[in-house]
């Protein structure tokens, strides 16, 4: 594996492939989903690059696992100690944004000078800022979500305004079943009072992700099916801008679901996930692919799996809460206590940071059970001898144990957990989640054994493990050849080629079939080619001259970063006797000139859009795609019943011959 100012490559990155740069924050729930994704990249034939900091950089050493994606670094301004070194997380977080934009650049230009160009930049959802320095440097960029749907959609209310916080009643979100406030990220249950930088943080990853090239999320569709297809599917409709709460307006309405009625993007999410090592997904398409291969934390020679190996099938409970969770001294005692009284071997994870709140002796004292400072989590959890997990409910951990097929004791601390753990009770039934009934909020001993007994032994233990098993199975499918998450790789891959390709492509995405022209124009540097359509996204391949596609009948999907000067813009006229064929859009608030603004900028930055004429005998005028936005103005050429039938808020003109769309 390179590092960050190495010139070597390795070998499953040499070669012909599209090169991508990986851009996870900055700590190792974040990273460990960044370089799977790597990972699979690489199998597809791409060339990762992994960015993480200096000091992770200089305090991890990869191993062979992990040989596929090469290593560079950026500075989030504390080089050497990260986070630890600056201790106050406002400043780390403006600093990170500052240091971290420059040093970007810098290896996007650097890269190129190589002659290995970034074609494109996958950012992690808490840097948003990346996205414009990718598109500075001619890459496209796609945001990543390391956390699941149903967190994000809600976070997504948030910042639409369309959910205020704190929440302490009973949420009725679309896209989501009914929530109490004890089901919902702890965030929209406390407000952002606490920590409002880290509020800010999460809340702040939709912003401008109207604007991605594409947006990946580590779960898999069948995991959360009603949300997943919602953001696959409705999340095209409308903007994430946050607007009057009286404004729900919306755009591009064309015959959704109701979720499509509040989801506000023009792009569709795609699910990658589980990003857990191939093995453990019964993949043996990447045989070497058996662990993460970057810690973050030192590694322990603690006998973990040799003290399983010794323990009969489905006896020892583990527990875990996390690389960054810390329990109160209080509850770490009663979670200590809790473990004894449950009467089962158990292994406890417990960073060297927070061994000073066991209980005194307690090590000597807990015979049937082992405390370690680290072990192989993944490994554990898939060992014979593990019934149940008692877990913070992180999200990385809670993939892990779906993966593994280990039922859950969920002990939700804090950020996403709490939704999560709702999952793992309530919708995929494999475990339950301990309740303090405390009015601290903190466990108690007897809640802990409690829960523990129910899981390993209850009355619907053996539910619990057959639910775990076959999420398992569903785990694997998604992520094997031909599942969700593979052909959604495969996409991504394909995408990510076509824009390295001589030729280039144009992809447009808009929910809906209808007649469309679409006019293309040249470009001095692409190889010449043939106006032609590729499967159902309709990629263009751009010729040397100015070209027309006439298309009977298409699903248009969004128009996609590749940087092309093909992208022919004009505005649009009033409606009126005079005006061009198609319809012209007016908006009557602020939220729908918002948005023209922002789509018009948007072409304008991919494509350097200009004017250009489209040889055809209809005479029609010159606009690439001319997609339609917002109107609220009538259309001509469509009937009350029609304009209804299409929600009200997209039409188009008829000519004749022929129907053209009208980007606005």
């Amino acid at each position: 594996m390179g590092g960050g100012g190495d010139d070597s490559e390795p070998k499953a990155s040499t070669g012909g492939g599209s090169h991508v740069l990986l851009l996870p924050y900055p700590s190792q729930g974040h990273v460990h989903p960044m370089l799977q994704f790597g990972k699979r990249l690489a199998f597809h034939g791409l060339r990762p690059t992994l960015a993480v900091t200096r000091f992770i950089l200089t305090t991890c050493a990869p191993d062979a696992a992990a040989a596929s994606v090469r290593l560079a670094a950026v500075s989030d301004g504390f080089d050497r100690g990260g986070f630890g070194e600056c201790g106050d997380v406002t400043a780390y977080l403006s600093r990170l944004e500052a240091v971290g934009s420059e040093t970007l650049a810098e290896l996007l230009r650097d890269e190129a000078a190589r002659g290995r160009p970034v074609r494109a930049v996958v950012h992690d959802a808490f840097l948003p800022w990346a996205r414009g320095v990718a598109r500075t440097h001619g890459a496209a960029a796609a945001a990543f979500f390391t956390q699941p749907c149903a967190v994000n959609v809600a976070y997504g209310h948030v910042w639409c305004r369309r959910l205020g916080v704190p929440v302490d009643a009973t949420a009725r979100l679309p896209g989501l079943p009914a929530l109490e406030p004890e089901g919902l990220p702890w965030f929209l249950r406390v407000g952002p009072g606490p920590y409002p930088a880290y509020f800010e943080l999460v809340v702040r990853q939709f912003q401008g992700l109207e604007e991605a090239d594409d947006v990946l999320v580590n779960s898999f569709y069948e995991l959360e099916p009603e949300v997943s297809c919602m953001w696959r599917h409705a999340c095209s409709s409308l903007s994430w801008a946050p607007v009057p709460r009286r404004h729900f307006a919306l755009t591009l309405r064309f015959g959704h679901s109701q979720e499509s009625e509040y989801m506000a993007s023009a792009w569709r999410a795609k699910t990658i996930g589980p990003t857990v090592p191939a093995s453990y997904l019964g993949d043996d398409r990447l045989p070497s692919d058996t662990k993460y291969g970057l810690h973050l934390f030192e590694l322990t020679t603690a006998p973990c799996i040799a003290w399983l190996d010794a323990h009969p099938p489905r006896s020892v409970v583990y527990v875990s809460f996390g690389s960054l969770s810390d329990l109160d001294s209080v509850e770490m005692r009663e979670v200590a206590h809790g473990l004894l009284d449950a009467g089962r071997p158990f292994l406890w994870v417990v960073r060297a940071s927070e061994a000073h709140k066991l209980p005194a002796g307690y090590e000597d004292a807990a015979a049937c059970g082992l405390v370690v400072s680290w072990c192989p989590q993944l490994e554990v959890l898939a060992h014979r001898a593990v019934g149940c997990f008692v877990t913070h409910c992180g999200w990385n951990s809670t993939v892990e144990a779906v993966v593994a097929g280990v039922p859950m004791v969920a002990v939700p601390q804090w950020t996403d957990q709490p939704m999560n753990a709702r999952y793992v009770e309530a919708a995929w039934r494999v475990g339950v989640r301990v309740r303090p009934a405390a009015a601290d909020g903190l466990v108690r001993r007897g809640e802990v054994a409690s829960g523990i007994g129910e899981v390993m032994d209850g009355e619907r233990s053996g539910e619990y493990r057959r639910n775990a098993a076959a999420w398992r199975e569903k785990a694997r499918a998604a992520s094997r050849e031909g599942g969700s998450s593979d052909r959604n790789i495969a996409d991504f891959s394909n995408a990510s080629r076509a824009a390295a390709s001589p030729g280039s492509c144009i992809a447009l995405r808009l929910r809906g079939r209808f007649p469309v022209r679409l006019g293309v124009a040249p470009r001095p540097s692409l190889t010449p080619s043939p106006v032609s359509a590729v499967a159902s996204l309709q990629h263009l391949s751009v010729g040397p001259s100015p070209s027309t596609l006439s298309i009977p009948s298409v699903e248009i999907e969004k128009v996609s970063g590749i940087p092309m000067q093909a992208i022919g813009m004009q505005p649009c006229s009033s409606p009126s006797a005079a005006a061009p064929q198609g319809c012209s859009l007016q908006a009557l608030d602020s939220r729908a000139q918002l948005l023209r603004r922002r789509r018009v900028a948007a072409l304008q930055e991919l494509g350097r859009a200009s004017s250009f004429p489209v040889p055809s005998n209809s005479g029609e005028p010159s606009f690439f795609g001319r997609l339609a936005r917002k109107q609220a103005s009538p259309c001509r050429g469509r009937t009350s019943r029609d304009r209804d039938r299409h929600g009200g808020t997209t039409c188009w003109r008829r000519s004749s011959s022929e129907q053209t769309a009208t980007w606005r």
